[in-house]
């Protein structure tokens, strides 16, 4: 079992840098995702090479207009949408009691992202970490990013980001 970071390629190169300086020891990432299928793929190739399910994924990028990341030239990923490709597919790829965290910004800003946050982590019986607001797309980077971020939200004039929690409902038996 292992964490996979997946990188949209619409990712600045210095929130692509703080994966690689904050990221994890054992992280395996994925840089300059172009579409669901390269993520897809990634999920896939890594999967064999591990020979183990995952335990964390981290989807990095621009904030969509649903609960998901940007790419540069197809659509974008949006994990609240039953019909997306890639939810679909994690069902084979994640681990018992795995984790999803979106790393884009208002991927749960809204009642409408956060049901389908809820629906999709009901589905795969996994919890899943979206930010509210303004984030960068990298990992939280200790304290110094983290004050950043929240200098950057005083200085545009919104809150503080803060992850929202999805947890699935239990399995009535």
């Amino acid at each position: 079992m292992f964490e996979l970071t997946l990188i949209s390629d619409k990712t600045s190169d210095g929130d692509v840098l703080l994966w690689y300086l904050f990221g994890g020891l054992g992280n395996n990432i994925k840089s300059n995702m172009h579409s669901e299928a390269d993520m897809i793929e990634a999920m896939e190739s890594q999967i064999l090479n591990e020979n183990s399910l995952i335990t964390v994924l981290n989807i990095s990028g621009h904030g969509a207009d649903g609960s998901g990341v940007q790419f540069a030239a197809s659509d974008d990923l949006d994990l609240s949408d039953k019909n997306s490709r890639t939810r679909k597919s994690l069902a084979n790829y994640l681990a018992p009691n795995a984790i999803i965290r979106i790393w884009s910004c208002d991927a749960a800003s809204t009642y409408e992202k956060c049901a389908g946050l809820q629906s999709a982590a009901d589905d795969l019986n996994t919890e899943i970490y979206a930010k509210t607001g303004e984030v960068t797309s990298g990992p939280d980077g200790g304290p110094i990013v983290q004050g950043a971020n929240k200098i950057a939200a005083w200085i545009v004039g919104s809150s503080p980001s803060t992850w929202r929690v999805f947890k699935p409902k239990p399995l009535i038996q």
